[in-house]
């Protein structure tokens, strides 16, 4: 009843995770926090976040179990692992002579389906195997707070000095747990961060060899997907702007979501193809609708109606 209640949080959550599942490295504890932080900006309550509510519990699940799908679209279609199990079930085919690639599908259709059928079989005995064990997983939460933190810290050293044996990886490990500490201390978000560390250095080397092997800058915004992507982060870092200026009723909000639905189909029409174009037009339809809406209510938020 509570996932029924939160259907919008389920679908923006399950996109982060397909899409950040496509992006080679990143894996579920990405989307994790993607989805909860975008549910936190959206949430009317976002001071509620931290305390157990539902909203912060079922966005990053959903992301998590979302992560999957998008690892296995890359690696069917590239041969790119998206996250450490794409990496595993890569390992397993290419031990088998079988190698991912654009002609995957068509080349090996019955272990394509048959994965993809494993996938779909796996999602409902997650459902079954939780809803049996769900008790005994709630247990989890009676463990004193000083254990589980101490098992946690443990576990990270371990995993920190296990992949170079050097201690001075330990020292940093302890120099940014205080930075953590600090930041949550006065109010700065982890997540930014979080993500400027694992992703920091795969965009650069990426955009660098982007850049050597061609230094015009105009496909970023000339091509299809690298102009979607700049669209999205565009309006995403104004979106913190928006909620605070929404919450004042400042006119500008009126058009962020319109413009923002407007802005995404661009780049959509020009993939191609019938489902972007279709998805494209449900974009711009929406977008419409939001601005009659305004103009119906006299160029007012109505009072219900939420920050998405």
């Amino acid at each position: 009843a509570e996932i029924l209640k939160r259907w919008q949080i389920v679908i923006r959550s399950s996109l982060i995770g397909v899409f950040t599942g496509i992006l080679p490295g990143a894996g579920g504890s990405i989307a994790n926090i993607l989805a909860y932080d975008q549910a936190k900006k959206a949430s009317k309550y976002p001071e509620k976040f931290g305390t157990g509510i539902p909203d912060g519990i079922i966005a990053p699940e959903s992301s998590n179990n979302a992560v999957e799908g998008g690892a296995l679209i890359i690696l069917m279609a590239l041969g790119i692992p998206g996250d450490v199990t794409a990496a595993i079930m890569l390992g397993a085919l290419l031990m088998h002579d079988v190698v991912p690639g654009p002609t995957f599908i068509t080349d090996e259709p019955v272990l394509a389906y048959s994965i993809f059928i494993s996938f779909f079989i796996a999602t409902f005995m997650m459902i079954g195997l939780q809803s049996i064990m769900l008790k005994v997983f709630v247990r989890v939460t009676k463990v004193p707070m000083y254990v589980l933190a101490s098992i946690i810290l443990g576990f990270c050293g371990i995993g920190v000095f296990a992949l170079q044996n050097v201690t001075f990886d330990l020292w940093t490990l302890l120099w940014f747990g205080i930075l953590g500490f600090t930041m949550r201390h006065f109010g700065f978000p982890l997540a930014p961060m979080i993500l400027g560390v694992v992703l920091g250095n795969i965009a650069e080397l990426n955009l660098a060899r982007a850049l050597a092997i061609n230094s015009d800058l105009t496909p970023f915004f000339t091509r299809p997907w690298s102009l979607f992507f700049m669209i999205v982060a565009g309006f995403s870092a104004l979106f913190p702007l928006f909620q605070g200026h929404r919450v004042k009723e400042k006119f500008w909000t009126l058009f962020y979501l319109p413009a923002a639905c407007f802005a995404v189909s661009l780049p959509l029409f020009m993939m191609g193809g019938i489902p972007r174009t279709v998805l494209a037009m449900v974009l711009i339809a929406y977008g419409a609708y939001q601005l009659w809406r305004r103009r119906q209510n006299g160029w007012r938020f109505e009072a219900e109606e939420s920050t998405l």
